[in-house]
């Protein structure tokens, strides 16, 4: 299937109520109403109900648009040619400029929230079983995720830039971490993300490293045996601490 498909598809869909490419099980179903509406700025779409996309005889991705939500049931990353299709029909609603749906924003990347890993087990981080558990219990805690059963929908107007800042930065600083082990994320009580132990006795283990770290410096410093570039970082590490 071709791009230029897809997109005849899409507005085909929206006119007439579905759009079918052969024998192929790719489909594009409309149920709802939509129309064009031109402004000054230039046309616009309105859009009500629902909007589906089938590819191999299965649902792949739906658009609600009376609800603002999004999803790809997971199938981002299922094949190569299911992830195309996927991209290429958010590609076309994103230029569609269709007013009333944030999730549409082309600045935004909501599959980035519903993929499942079942399809993507390739993480390029150490501790992939964490990096798992902490995208997992942040999905199920972040506003612009919405559950609808066990299926995690976008929601473009919760969308907040600076909670998504937080979790990254955190999740590299423990992924990229050498201690990584010990340490996740998880939600505080003040619906803020926070970075803990894993468990009592990932905590047992970690206090128990930094004194043996602790004592084999101060033993290294009775005997003089740094170097000048070790003199300066504890030094600096030392002031940073007090600082702190």
């Amino acid at each position: 299937m071709t791009a230029d498909w897809q997109s005849r598809g899409l507005w085909t869909a929206l006119r007439k109520g579905s759009s079918k490419h052969g024998r192929s099980g790719t489909k594009v179903v409309f149920d709802g109403e939509a129309r064009c509406v031109g402004t000054f700025e230039g046309m616009y779409w309105t859009a009500s109900g629902r909007l589906m996309f089938w590819h191999c005889s299965s649902k792949v991705m739906e658009v609600d648009f009376d609800r603002d939500l999004i999803t790809d049931f997971g199938y981002s990353g299922y094949t190569h040619t299911t992830t195309r299709y996927i991209n290429g029909w958010l590609w076309n609603l994103q230029r569609a400029r269709i007013l009333g749906v944030p999730s549409l924003d082309g600045s935004l990347r909501p599959f980035d929230w519903t993929w499942s890993y079942r399809y993507n087990g390739n993480e390029k981080f150490s501790g992939k079983g964490y990096h798992e558990d902490m995208h997992d219990r942040f999905r199920r805690g972040a506003p612009w995720v919405v559950w609808i059963g066990e299926m995690p929908w976008f929601h473009g107007a919760r969308w907040d830039f600076a909670l998504n800042v937080q979790y990254g930065s955190m999740r590299r600083e423990i992924l990229f971490d050498q201690g990584w082990r010990w340490w996740t994320a998880d939600w505080d009580d003040k619906h803020q993300w926070v970075k803990r132990f894993v468990d009592a006795d990932a905590e047992r283990r970690w206090n128990a490293r930094e004194k043996r770290h602790a004592r084999a410096n101060t033993e290294r410093w009775a005997k003089g045996n740094y170097t000048m570039e070790e003199l300066s970082a504890l030094q600096e590490a030392r002031v940073e601490a007090g600082a702190s």
